[in-house]
């Protein structure tokens, strides 16, 4: 036996840690998962436990269903991808976790975990249990989760979004800290000025702006349509300028015949994207929808000439709205 000297305590040797056993009920495999997420490491400064964790596909599929609400919208691409080389044996281990946060919540890895499920293989990967919340809208930033993803977090457990809606709230919040003058147009929010920016909206009329503007670039012509995060924004900056106008300049907008103002917004853009490849600068579509409103805050957009359209070039300066 070893000897050591008086002021040496010896630790005694460690718990065997706790790790989910796939042959013991999925209930005592969920608790499992709830208690490492509730419990601190304090041997690792950031606090989480971590281990590597063999998913049963029972398990990776419980968690689709019970513990994935609020994860960006699912890529069935992504998924079928996986559940093939799974089935083929060909799934190799990358070093990328599965992350849970706090309350046992599946924040990062449901691409892998629904294929584990649907493949029949299950899933052993490294997993992180308890990650705080407050580093979920950061998870692959740079790389692949989108602003539109972050959004979609935040705002799940409100209401869900799909993933189209979230792109369209996110490009939406953008656009209206620009036109109200709080965000200039080159910058880019990183997902967390773009939450704290949504956050400070109605959010309730914004994303009833942006199913309006969903709407309209569902009925209007490819080429002569404002995108959908300009158009809500638009819409919701005008509601708080002047009610009637927004709701007449919507009307419009959702009208197949795309009447007064809208047509002429809707000729010149077709001329531009026509001219350009199909490209056109942030500046000038902005100038042309902050136009196109102004004509009908002045008169109801009776004194723009689909003949003559509107006009903006650049150098000069970009109009505000009325």
């Amino acid at each position: 036996m070893a000897r050591h000297p008086d002021n040496i305590t010896v630790l005694p040797s460690p718990s065997p840690p706790l790790t989910i056993d796939p042959s013991t009920p999925l209930s005592e495999q969920v608790y499992v998962i709830d208690t490492l997420c509730q419990m601190p490491n304090r041997a690792n400064p950031l606090g989480f436990q971590y281990q590597v964790t063999h998913f049963s596909a029972p398990l990776c599929q419980w968690l689709i269903d019970n513990r994935n609400a609020g994860n960006r919208p699912r890529r069935s691409g992504d998924v079928s991808k996986y559940v093939g080389k799974m089935k083929a044996k060909a799934w190799a281990g990358t070093g990328d976790t599965v992350k849970f946060d706090r309350h046992g919540i599946l924040r990062d890895g449901q691409h892998r975990m629904e294929a584990g499920a649907l493949s029949g293989t299950g899933i052993t990967t490294l997993a992180a249990f308890g990650i705080d919340d407050a580093a979920v809208s950061v998870f692959d930033t740079g790389r692949k989760r989108s602003g539109g993803d972050a959004l979609h977090i935040h705002i799940f457990s409100v209401s869900q979004t799909t993933d189209r809606e979230a792109g369209v709230l996110a490009a939406a919040t953008r656009w209206v800290a620009i036109l109200e003058g709080n965000m200039d147009r080159g910058f880019s929010p990183t997902n967390d000025e773009l939450l704290a920016a949504y956050d400070k909206l109605n959010t309730t009329t914004l994303r009833d702006c942006v199913k309006a503007a969903r709407i309209y670039n569902s009925e209007a012509h490819n080429d002569g349509k404002l995108p959908s995060g300009l158009a809500a924004a638009v819409l919701y900056r005008g509601l708080s300028l002047h009610a009637p106008t927004a709701r007449a300049l919507l009307s419009d907008m959702v009208n197949p015949k795309r009447p007064r103002a809208v047509g002429a917004l809707h000729d010149r853009l077709c001329r531009v994207r026509q001219a350009n490849a199909g490209r056109v600068h942030e500046d000038l579509i902005r100038s042309l929808a902050i136009q196109t409103w102004n004509a009908y805050r002045q008169n109801a957009g009776k004194v723009v000439r689909r003949s003559r359209g509107l006009i903006w070039s650049p150098g000069q300066k970009v109009p505000q709205m009325m």
